[in-house]
């Protein structure tokens, strides 16, 4: 999906990073975490609650209950996570750069209570889910792919790690939600703009990165349905794979706040009813990805405000 949302932004970019692969050569510890990074750092707090603490180690779904959740919001638990957190990210950066101990938690002490407050977020949201349905952890931090046969190409891989695979609901009722949690932003714009999208605009429009990711995750989902119905088994006879968007910097339980994701209008709520639509613009797309020769630059105007290759294009940002 990454990959995906570079070269629908800006081809040239697309270029730079996943052809001839090119790195930003940054060894230098961040003086504040940028969000990607931020988000990182919850992602692996989330994870280390659940898996050590509840048991959700994917082996097979864990019901958790609305009791156990509240468990976690201990200050002596949650430091022992973001420990973890820091330990998970020391080691991603060590293989990437050969370089030790990048990150420094008696350096981040703002950033930590912001890891704090976006998981304590995302519990409080649980335990109301857990206190009203049956709400049971797939999967954590969870890799997902599946094989897509590209026309003059041949079958590729796609998918990515799923922040989060759960099931909520019993019966007829019953869905499985593929979560992604954002630490950007949120408010009276954002469905609007990043959460919800028209068929004209989700293999075109750089604004609809999310709507697109969360896609192509829940589709790899829904064919892992068909494919592993031994593993993947649920209650209903039809699976009812639903994205999310939880944006753990404001309090998940707002009134104002929809995690879903909208497809012409309408929530998407069963994601099988859009695959087959979906696959033959992923396919289209894929292919025009992998056979094209040309990587134009986007216009400058529309250049991402801190892109890694402004001296290559000889191009300024307009804004900081």
């Amino acid at each position: 999906p990454s990959a995906l949302n570079t070269y629908i932004t800006c081809p040239r970019s697309f270029y730079f990073q996943y052809v001839l692969g090119f790195k930003k050569k940054d060894t230098k510890p961040e003086v504040v975490f940028e969000a990607n990074t931020l988000g990182s750092f919850v992602h692996h707090t989330m994870e280390y609650l659940y898996k050590h603490h509840l048991g959700c180690d994917g082996k097979a779904p864990k019901n958790i209950t609305a009791e156990q959740i509240a468990t976690l919001d201990d200050d002596q638990i949650l430091a022992l996570a973001l420990d973890h957190a820091y330990e998970k990210m020391n080691e991603e950066w060590e293989r990437e750069h050969q370089e030790a101990n990048h990150y420094d938690k008696n350096l981040h002490k703002a950033e930590n209570k912001v890891i704090y407050e976006y998981v304590r977020n995302i519990l409080k949201k649980d335990q109301d889910d857990a206190s009203k349905y049956p709400l049971s952890i797939y999967g954590l931090e969870m890799k997902k792919e599946i094989s897509l046969p590209i026309e003059e190409v041949g079958d590729i891989r796609i998918g990515g790690i799923i922040d989060r695979l759960d099931l909520i609901g019993e019966g007829s009722a019953q869905k499985m939600r593929v979560i992604d949690y954002k630490s950007g932003g949120y408010n009276d714009d954002t469905h609007k703009k990043k959460m919800s999208a028209t068929w004209e605009e989700l293999m075109t429009d750089k604004n609809k990165g999310y709507v697109r990711q969360t896609m192509m995750y829940s589709y790899a989902v829904e064919q892992s349905l068909k494919e592993e119905s031994g593993k993947w088994k649920v209650e209903s006879q039809e699976a009812r794979v639903e994205p999310h968007l939880y944006f753990c910097s404001k309090n998940l339980l707002s009134d104002t706040m929809d995690t879903s994701i909208e497809l012409e209008g309408e929530t998407i709520s069963n994601f099988s009813k859009l695959s087959e639509q979906f696959e033959q613009q992923l396919t289209s797309k894929a292919k025009e990805l992998l056979t094209t020769t040309e990587f134009p630059q986007c216009e400058e105007k529309d250049c991402p405000s801190f892109c890694e290759f402004f001296k290559l294009c000889g191009r300024k940002p307009n804004e900081f």
